[in-house]
């Protein structure tokens, strides 16, 4: 449970939870330390980014657009089996045109996205990217969806033509091996991962043996030969491996083939129709009790057209990123501009692709292929000065005053290796009460997949009726981290602070822990040029402060009913720039409505805590103890 109640204190204040408290005392330690289907439609109508008609994001830009427009294609499936995935990934294209040209444009000329449907299709999505490229004259393009697809409009049209394609949803190991003359990239990690960690995940959910029903293209065949191969490695033993054709009114071969194999689990890998079809045909058949699920099937309404109940505790993964300040931006962005969904899938993906291709074009001062090409990674990987999905006036404003940039973006660190490829952390979902639920475990290359938290919650709900009362929290807007430090400058004594809102994590009253991070990069003070150091030089490489609360002690059910305010002090283990610190804090808490956590708290630490050493100079003297106030917020898990 969570913290021991001490006295009844009157605080005026809301209070949040006492693990961010932690979080946010790690990072303004840091900072105060450096103080100083094919069907023979037409294709699709190309389209390009409306004008900007609101107030611009930055007044920072002095560029007047001039010259005629830069033009960059994309290839989304609007149409077929992919279908309902393009239109959101166009609406945050757009977004990035919009931002863009709002901004000055690129190399003063305003930017144009013009829009084809690949339509599910290798051929009609070759087709389409011709007449991209041959009729619209683009240089890049985004897309596609599918691997095949890409596959397909990599080798026909981009390679050969020297058109740069990035693609935000090909997850395909075989895009890795193309000899494309570093002109393909793509903002989403390859199934040679996801594979990985979907044979893991059956091992430790304590399967010995699986059968893989999957899509006959490029993206089923390399997913499911990546889990295959990782769970045999593991000494479990696959069965089958049934391929089967997007489009079929029916899949009862296939799935008696796969249930005539003797696997305890199927791992079903379809695109949203074909995959309705199999679950549906399958739960009716009775053929299996197990599944195990990728990415698409977490797609909106795919379990609202079949019965749930059949799939209910079953497991799946998908590449996402957990929340932190930059993934919230986007999300703002998107819900406040456009009339789109921010949770719908693949469009923090396609966000980052657009974005990262325009920074790329401004970097190289040009749109030729050759030169974008060599810029995506000065643009995208380190050094550089950090910049996410709602810092692009200000990326292109530092590309055009000579400086460096880092984009990290809304699906996560864009960092790209020798052959396009990013790694971003895979996330492990499961169906619940008949919905999808994230169950907040997110795997990143190395480390291992471990349930036991997960489990050992469903025991205790089951035994303890514990689920009848919620006890997850997440961190939310409204927190604050002001942290303060006594300096000398120049003879004068002064208090100089530094504050951040950019906290997240959770609070969980039922396990009684707690884990926040915390944008270190965000810390700001009264003085610009403190700020800067802050940011450069304080946290070179831990950009993200981590507070780790093991035990929150005991919390009385009347919190939980009475509002009473809470009293207590709490250990928490800080880490900056990688060192460790224990730090003791002064908390007081209160919950409101059963659904908002309030929580104010009080620390103090030294430099040495961090393996620093106060900052000093001929004209100042910074004092060695640090104190931390935090007020932070925490609202109530769906």
């Amino acid at each position: 449970m969570s913290f021991k109640r001490l006295t009844d204190a009157n605080i005026n204040m809301p209070s949040f939870g006492m693990l961010i408290l932690v979080l946010s005392i790690l990072a303004v330690a840091s900072a105060l330390a450096c103080n100083s289907g094919d069907d023979p439609t037409p294709l699709a109508t190309a389209t390009s980014v409306p004008q900007p008609t609101s107030t611009p994001l930055s007044e920072a830009s002095s560029v007047t657009p001039t010259g005629e427009k830069i033009k960059i294609g994309t290839l989304m499936d609007q149409t077929g089996d992919l279908g309902i995935f393009g239109p959101p990934m166009i609406k945050a294209v757009d977004l990035v045109g919009e931002i863009v040209n709002e901004s000055g444009g690129l190399n003063g000329s305003q930017v144009e996205f013009i829009h084809r449907d690949s339509r599910s299709s290798e051929q009609l999505g070759v087709d389409a990217a011709s007449a991209l490229v041959n009729i619209d004259g683009v240089k890049a393009i985004i897309g596609s969806l599918g691997s095949g697809i890409t596959l397909a409009i990599a080798e026909s049209v981009a390679i050969p033509s020297g058109v740069l394609l990035i693609s935000p949803s090909s997850s395909s190991p075989a895009i890795s091996v193309l000899d494309d003359d570093d002109l393909v990239f793509r903002t989403v990690t390859s199934d040679a991962f996801q594979g990985v960690v979907l044979a893991e995940l059956a091992l430790e959910l304590g399967y010995s043996s699986a059968v893989t029903v999957f899509i006959n293209n490029a993206y089923g065949e390399g997913l499911s030969r990546s889990f295959s191969t990782r769970f045999e490695e593991l000494g479990g033993t696959i069965h089958d491996q049934v391929g089967f054709e997007s489009g079929q009114v029916s899949y009862i071969s296939e799935l008696k083939r796969a249930a005539d194999s003797g696997g305890q689990l199927l791992l079903t890998i379809a695109y949203p129709d074909s995959e309705a079809i199999l679950l549906r045909e399958s739960a009716e058949a009775d053929f299996f009790d197990d599944y195990l699920f990728v990415d698409v099937a977490a797609s909106d309404g795919l379990f609202d057209d079949v019965d749930a109940s059949e799939f209910e505790g079953s497991y799946g993964t998908i590449p996402n990123t957990p929340d932190n300040p930059l993934r919230r931006a986007f999300t703002d962005l998107y819900a406040t501009r456009t009339d789109g969904n921010p949770e719908d899938l693949f469009i923090s993906e396609a966000f980052d692709a657009a974005a990262i291709v325009a920074l790329a074009i401004e970097k190289a001062d040009s749109d030729d292929p050759n030169s974008v090409k060599m810029a995506m990674r000065e643009v995208a990987n380190p050094p550089g000065e950090i910049v996410g999905p709602g810092d692009l006036p200000k990326a292109l404003e530092l590309i055009r005053s000579g400086q460096d940039i880092n984009y990290s973006g809304a699906a996560g660190e864009q960092d790209f290796d020798e052959n396009g490829d990013v790694v971003t952390p895979i996330d492990i979902w499961r169906i619940s009460n008949g919905e999808i639920v994230d169950t907040g475990i997110y795997i990143t290359p190395g480390e291992t997949v471990d349930l036991s938290q997960i489990q050992d919650q469903d025991t205790s709900d089951e035994l303890s009726g514990a689920s009848d009362r919620a006890m997850l929290f997440n961190i939310s807007s409204g927190s604050q981290g002001l942290f303060k430090v006594d300096e000398t400058l120049r003879g004068l004594d002064i208090v100089v602070s530094l504050e951040t809102n950019a906290l997240t994590g959770s609070i969980d009253l039922d396990s009684g822990t707690a884990d926040i991070e915390i944008d270190l990069q965000t810390l700001t003070s009264d003085q610009s040029r403190r700020d800067r150091y802050v940011r450069e030089r304080m946290f070179p490489s831990q950009p993200v402060a981590t507070v780790r609360f093991d035990s929150l002690g005991d919390v009385p059910d009347s919190f939980f009913s009475s509002g009473d305010e809470l009293t207590t002090n709490l250990t928490a283990t800080v880490n900056v720039n990688g060192v460790d610190a224990d730090l003791d804090f002064d908390i007081t808490a209160r919950l409101d409505n059963g659904e908002s956590l309030w929580i104010l708290g009080t620390a103090q630490f030294v430099w040495a805590d961090f393996g620093m050493t106060a900052p000093a100079s001929g004209f100042y003297t910074v004092e060695d103890e640090v104190t931390v106030e935090i007020l932070l917020q925490a609202q109530l898990a769906n």
